[in-house]
């Protein structure tokens, strides 16, 4: 995978940062990482996700400080900062906190590996 490996506070708890984005509030990184889900039907699966995340979320940012990564000037409208290139999986956009927005009818899955293996939900 593309990116600098990091740890961030909310579930799953890591990925890889893309590029840094400077907003005129704060730093943000963009970060790209696997989200496993629960359909309705009660199957999990592993979603593909890219999302702006606070860089005062983001841990292990002094390795990435040093990474030959890309940084984006960031608007003021948030709904107008960009995805990954080229990427055609789900896109989150700015996510500062609390739960992570998910395509319709799916829910973010954060249980034990070992009960998705066997089949407990």
């Amino acid at each position: 995978m593309p990116g600098v490996f990091v740890h961030f506070d909310p579930a799953p708890h890591n990925g890889f940062l893309l590029a840094w984005g400077r907003a005129p509030d704060a730093w943000w990184g963009l970060v790209q990482f696997i989200q496993r889900v629960r359909t309705g039907a009660g199957d999990v699966q592993e979603l593909p996700v890219a999302a702006w995340m606070p860089a005062a979320s983001l841990h292990n940012a002094h390795q990435a400080s040093t990474a030959e990564l890309p940084r984006v000037a960031l608007a003021v409208q948030r709904d107008a900062w960009p995805p990954p290139s080229r990427w055609p999986h789900w896109y989150v956009g700015p996510w500062p906190n609390g739960e992570l927005r998910l395509p319709e009818g799916l829910e973010a899955f954060n249980g034990s590996t070992w009960r998705m293996n066997r089949g407990q939900r």
